[in-house]
């Protein structure tokens, strides 16, 4: 039985629980591991994350610019090195996925794409800057 006039949430507003100060350290406690072991992020976690850089630099850094006075798609070797940047940004994250544990058959065919993308970028890159050094150095004549 209650005592005549106790209400518990006044006590709250005051300040005191209606816990004993053991029990609400023991509830503070629980709550504080509770939250830290949310902070843990998972293989997937990590592996999606590494999905949504990888569209982020498809989207972003990747994409093509079209340029209507030339009636054509422009491409600089500064894009394709932004591209080649954000790409091996991703591939370190899905690498990060794999060290907490995250395989299987997606992630090695993603990776794997990804692995030659990235290839492909760094040889574009070279062959993209070249290009602009020969436009750029004045022509010889014979």
């Amino acid at each position: 039985m209650k005592p005549r006039g106790h209400d518990p949430r006044k006590a709250i507003r005051r300040g005191r629980s209606s816990l004993s100060g053991r029990a609400s350290r023991w509830v503070l406690l629980a709550l504080l591991l509770q939250v830290g072991g949310c902070s843990q992020e998972t293989s997937y976690d990590a592996f999606l994350r590494a999905q949504k850089m990888e569209g982020e630099a498809e989207r972003g850094a990747c994409r093509l610019v079209f340029d209507r006075e030339r009636g054509a798609h422009v491409i600089s070797s500064e894009d394709v090195a932004r591209c080649l940047r954000e790409n091996k940004r991703a591939l370190r994250a899905y690498e990060r996925a794999a060290a907490r544990g995250y395989r299987g058959e997606d992630y090695d065919r993603i990776v794997g794409n990804l692995r030659d993308r990235i290839e492909r970028l760094a040889s574009m890159e070279r062959t993209v800057g070249m290009l602009e050094r020969e436009q750029a150095s004045p022509p010889s004549t014979p």
